[in-house]
């Protein structure tokens, strides 16, 4: 796949789960804010955002990257999730140094879709089987058939890259 195009699924993947992670904190009759599983989830719409415009602009400074996903972070919380905000923009430092390491800028978001996997593809499940019409299903779905194309993109990027490589350094021996 072409760069622009995997960025902007990862940028639509990071949309469409962190609204929903957004959407599931505030409601308390499936665990609200006490369940851990929609900060996490939240966490890695951040890191998938994040990596998603590190894909479509690859020449932005990182520190701008780690600004957007401070910024991002702190949004939904209105200030009181500083902690939170620190630990996903230290994560998302720590993902652009290993995504610089190896030159594979596609690191951050199959690590942020295996995260997101965890958690859409067993919800999914569970809500596509409790839908009542075809709308209910094609919206319980769509997070996790949007997580499971970004890790497949990511997989096929960083594949190929690798391949590439491997390919320049045999033809220059």
């Amino acid at each position: 796949m072409r760069e622009p195009t995997t960025g902007a699924l990862y940028v639509v993947t990071a949309i469409v789960t962190g609204s929903w992670s957004v959407y599931l904190i505030g409601c308390v009759s499936i665990g609200g804010p006490s369940s851990g599983w929609y900060v996490i989830t939240l966490g890695a719409s951040i890191l998938m955002l994040i990596g998603g415009i590190h894909v479509l602009l690859p020449r932005l400074r990182r520190v701008w990257l780690l600004a957007i996903a401070l910024a991002v972070s702190i949004l939904p919380w209105n200030l009181d999730g500083w902690l939170s905000a620190l630990v996903v923009t230290s994560v998302a430092w720590g993902g652009l140094a290993a995504a610089s390491i190896i030159r594979r800028p596609a690191v951050m978001p199959l690590l942020a879709s295996l995260i997101l996997g965890a958690w859409w593809f067993p919800a999914s499940v569970y809500s596509g089987a409790r839908a009542a019409s075809a709308y209910q299903l094609v919206f319980a779905l769509t997070p996790s058939v949007l997580v499971l194309l970004s890790c497949t993109a990511a997989l096929l990027e960083i594949a190929s890259s690798t391949r590439s490589k491997l390919g320049e350094s045999r033809s220059g021996d």
